[in-house]
């Protein structure tokens, strides 16, 4: 009887590995993607390549996260690397209390949304 119940145990085990090396395959295969899509376009943007070390880094990471940077360098690839027209507007503030009321109010506008 107790073998019975090992033998279920290790098809259930070998299972249970089988599905979870088939998720963790894709989502390697889809970190891959997204850094090789991130990797290009940075190229393309910058001229300058992205070595192997970081790239490999970087399709380690999480995927929301490559989804953002890949999100980030599509929308702003004329812009990557220059200051934000956000800043160009603004004078520079004279005093500390003009910095921290400058500081406020920039950072109340990236929040509400408002400082895209």
């Amino acid at each position: 009887m107790l073998e019975q119940v090992a033998t279920v145990l290790e098809k259930l085990a070998t299972y249970v590995d089988a599905v979870e090396f088939e998720k963790e395959s894709a989502l390697r295969e889809s970190r891959e993607k997204l850094a090789d899509i991130f990797r290009d376009k940075f190229e393309e943007i910058t001229g300058d390549t992205i070595d192997d070390d970081v790239l490999q880094k970087l399709s380690n990471a999480d995927v929301d996260i490559l989804a953002a940077f890949e999100k980030i360098a599509a929308s702003n690839s004329a812009d990557l690397g220059s200051p934000s027209d956000d800043m160009r507007d603004r004078s520079a503030p004279l005093t500390k209390k003009e910095a921290s009321a400058a500081a406020d109010e920039a950072f109340l506008d990236f929040i509400m949304g408002s400082g895209e």
